[in-house]
């Protein structure tokens, strides 16, 4: 039978398979800014948060589903079908703290190899393994931020980052059997956790955590900062890693970006004591440093 069966069952008579490519990382680490910079490549194709995926996510052990919903995105595609997407104004939504809006449209491609990327941070974090199952041929990147601005910004965006309200995430959730036993019990330990500074600094070491133990199945970690301050170089060493990527070839010019923080309007010497002692070692191996930036 081959060693991708599945991939010749979905696939359309015919066509040339291009990469498939599965986005992820912490939110608010820049992986909206990584979909805008991927999508600006001719004939990329990036999704940002498509919400047909969390019925594949929770369809099978595996999930059986996701390599069939890539099979027939790439198919619409192909096609001249309109798809979903996070936009405004045809315009590609860097962050989407900055308002959510999906629209319709059909994405310019010069033939059926484009490479096809989809985004998702706690949902897709929460099922590395089983993708890794399910999915063997795709190439899985994640972004990651120090977590000192990464908290900031959590506590200045969405209400279940700020709370670390991990009984409301729709994957890796309190009870989400689909967890490694390790990973159920990190989370466990955040929604008992009374303090809420804390309990911020253990979902950062959780989710760092998590894209640490899927080992090579993550074929990528892009830091924030260099992906915002070189978004160029940034998108030329992902795309050299990836199996049949298409060349660096951009749409409009790179604009590179500052980077931002709000570490000294939000957070308080509670949430820094916090985030030292509960992240500094994970941190650290990412190559980041707890006080300061680097």
């Amino acid at each position: 039978m081959g060693k991708w069966p599945w991939r010749r069952w979905w696939q359309s008579p015919g066509t040339s398979q291009g990469a498939d490519v599965i986005i992820t990382g912490l939110p608010r680490s820049g992986t909206s800014y990584f979909c805008a910079a991927l999508h600006n490549v001719r004939n990329c194709v990036a999704i940002n948060e498509p919400e047909e995926i969390f019925a594949h996510l929770s369809d099978t052990k595996p999930p059986w589903g996701m390599p069939r919903y890539y099979a027939q995105l790439r198919d619409d595609i192909v096609a001249g079908r309109a798809v979903t997407n996070k936009m405004r104004a045809g315009r590609f939504i860097e962050d989407t703290a900055e308002g959510i809006n999906e629209e319709r449209y059909v994405p310019a491609i010069s033939g059926p190899g484009f490479l096809l990327a989809t985004k998702n941070t706690l949902a897709y974090l929460a099922r590395l393994p089983l993708l890794e199952q399910s999915m063997p041929g795709v190439t899985c990147v994640a972004c990651i931020r120090n977590p000192v601005d990464t908290v900031a910004s959590w506590k200045g965006t969405f209400d279940h980052l700020a709370g670390a309200a991990v009984r409301n995430f729709r994957a890796g959730n309190v009870g989400d059997e689909r967890l490694s036993p390790a990973a159920r019990d990190r989370v466990g330990e955040i929604d008992l956790e009374p303090r809420l500074e804390r309990r911020r600094a253990l979902l950062w070491r959780h989710l760092a955590l998590l894209v640490e133990e899927a080992g090579g199945f993550v074929r990528g970690v892009i830091r924030y900062e260099r992906l915002v301050t070189d978004p160029e170089r940034t998108l030329r060493d992902v795309l050299a890693s990836i199996p049949a990527a298409p060349p660096l070839v951009p749409v409009q010019p790179f604009v590179p970006s500052a980077v931002r923080t709000r570490r000294v309007s939000s957070l308080t010497a509670d949430d820094l004591a916090a985030i030292r002692d509960v992240c500094a070692d994970v941190a650290a191996r990412f190559g980041y440093d707890t006080v300061c930036s680097s």
